[in-house]
């Protein structure tokens, strides 16, 4: 039997990412078209949407709720096979955990504005009560804000992201996938869950950094501002799917590392569960991408 992922063994911080990296680059055909799937959505909806910045942003998080419970899962089973499975059977996959994925991506979005209210929370009252009113008051804000971010926000996403890959490769209800994951944030403890928190953070927003900060230029030397209605989305887009292949990854290596005698049993649901409904045989026909 052959791990999920490619991982067999636990890695470090830089052999996960060295292993994202390369799952990435070798699936990159399936893992586009998720991506475009996402964009065209986006942009169908801007296209649509009255243009002012309260609707433009609405209608981002309408596509990301309708799309993101297809897009996630499928990024998922397009990472975690040994063998890369055909698009169809990919998609089939997906579609047949869109319940469970958009109750995932609830409580995924849920998770995090928790963690975030907990940490203005914690600064409000340490700021109002040291510092003065005015701009240094501000200022206290904003630097308490990204410290208790950096500090509370990585464990929270890492929590909220391995929901994915617990439901849709363990073929868990998202309650049960919840309790797996706290069960295995916890055994990671403080320190390794906030660098995996913070790796995952890393694929999430470098994504939409560099290619924000190359179309800005671009928009800057060619005055091309309809660039910037197609920039965000391919941002988002990239970040959508970049997340999912690293949190599968981290999914694949806490099992390895934190499940003791019940790996077997996961690492095997995770290679044939997926696509047991009539689609194994094609998935093992197919080795294209093979990792």
């Amino acid at each position: 039997m052959t791990a999920p992922a490619g991982i067999d063994r636990p890695l470090s911080i830089t052999e996960i990412v060295d292993r994202s990296v390369t799952l990435a680059v070798r699936r990159w055909s399936l893992l586009t078209v998720l991506f475009l799937i996402y964009v065209v959505a986006k942009d169908i909806a801007v296209a649509i949407s009255p243009p002012t910045i309260p609707t433009s942003v609405l209608a981002g998080y309408a596509v990301n709720a309708v799309v993101g419970p297809l897009v996630y899962p499928a990024a998922v089973l397009t990472t975690a096979p040994t063998l890369v499975p055909p698009l169809p059977v990919v998609l089939r996959s997906a579609a047949a955990r869109y319940g469970a994925s958009f109750i995932g991506l609830v409580l995924n979005f849920a998770i995090v504005v928790v963690a975030l209210v907990a940490g203005i929370a914690v600064v409000s009252p340490a700021v109002i009560a040291f510092i003065p009113n005015g701009f240094a008051r501000g200022l206290g804000f904003g630097i308490g804000g990204i410290v208790v971010m950096i500090l509370l926000l990585p464990g929270p996403l890492l929590f909220g992201q391995i929901l994915y890959p617990i439901i849709v490769l363990e073929s868990r209800s998202p309650w049960k996938a919840m309790c797996i994951a706290f069960r295995r944030v916890r055994s990671a403890g403080f320190r390794r869950a906030w660098q995996l928190g913070l790796t995952l953070i890393a694929f999430d927003y470098l994504p939409t950094f560099v290619l924000n900060l190359a179309s800005n230029q671009v928009i800057r030397l060619t005055h091309a501002s309809v660039l910037a209605y197609v920039a965000r989305p391919l941002a988002e887009g990239s970040t959508m799917v970049s997340s999912m292949v690293i949190a599968t990854v981290i999914w694949a290596e806490m099992c390895v590392r934190y499940e003791g005698s019940d790996i077997e049993a996961a690492l095997g649901r995770a290679d044939q569960a997926p696509f047991e409904n009539g689609s194994a045989s094609s998935v093992a026909s197919s080795s294209a991408g093979s990792a």
